[in-house]
């Protein structure tokens, strides 16, 4: 069965002086002023037994900080409040391997429908699963090369986001692990001259696969004016907590 609720437990934003530097800049603000987005935090200490402020332990341990990532918000779009992440629109980069015309026996052509990897572009559009949507102020600790976020980075806030909407929406008697997680970079996360760099990170379920255990989710890490850095596409897979792990709960 599709699970379209996110278990939310506290519907107030990490922080107030986050939530109202983000009003302040007019292409995050149109996001908080829609109807359907709601701000959220997620207790992580039930899971982790350690405090954390908008992530898992890993995460807030090692970039929660001045120079790193100083500001944090997390939103819930309800479904149809903005348009649904489609991997089929990613940009395609052009081959530029030279393949030599050889002529191949003829065969028969195989057609497929469309599957949850090949959604259809109606299909998208009627996605029932909400956008999670957060909002990140980073610092000059995170640079890699000259005024540029470095790229790991990157990976690791796809990686978590990913998880955690997967998480969100998982059965909670199971516990998440990531199955895959693809990142694919188009722009250069170029810094303003205190090197700083503000960036939203949308996700989104795409699809739930195997009766519900496999989440294929999808997200894109966006700036001002619509400017998109990078793209990613990871599958969460659920399993029993007692069938893996042993003294955890």
């Amino acid at each position: 069965m599709m699970v379209l609720a996110a278990h939310i437990d506290n519907w107030l934003p990490t922080s107030q002086p986050d939530l109202d530097y983000f009003k302040s800049l007019s292409w995050c603000n149109d996001i908080l002023s829609n109807p359907g987005a709601r701000p959220y935090s997620v207790d992580y200490t039930k899971y982790t037994n350690r405090p954390t402020r908008g992530g898992d332990h890993f995460v807030c341990s090692n970039f929660f900080r001045e120079d790193c990532i100083s500001r944090h918000l997390s939103l819930l779009l309800e479904p149809g409040a903005l348009p649904a992440l489609d991997k089929t629109s990613e940009p395609r980069p052009k081959a530029q391997l030279q393949v030599p015309n050889i002529p191949l026996p003829s065969r028969p052509v195989l057609t497929a429908s469309p599957t949850a990897d090949m959604a259809s572009p109606t299909a998208v559009q009627e996605n029932p699963f909400p956008i999670h949507v957060d909002l990140y102020t980073l610092g000059p600790d995170l640079i890699g090369v000259p005024h540029t976020i470095h790229g790991g980075l990157v990976t690791a806030l796809i990686d978590g986001n990913t998880g955690r909407v997967g998480h969100l929406h998982r059965d909670l008697k199971k516990q998440g692990y990531s199955a895959y997680t693809n990142v694919r970079f188009l722009k250069p996360m170029v810094t303003d001259d205190t090197d700083h760099l503000d960036i939203m990170i949308k996700c989104q379920i795409s699809s739930r696969l195997s009766e519900g255990r496999k989440a294929v989710v999808l997200a894109s890490v966006e700036g001002p004016g619509g400017v998109v850095y990078a793209t990613g596409e990871a599958m969460i897979v659920e399993t029993l907590w007692k069938e893996r792990i042993s003294g955890v709960l």
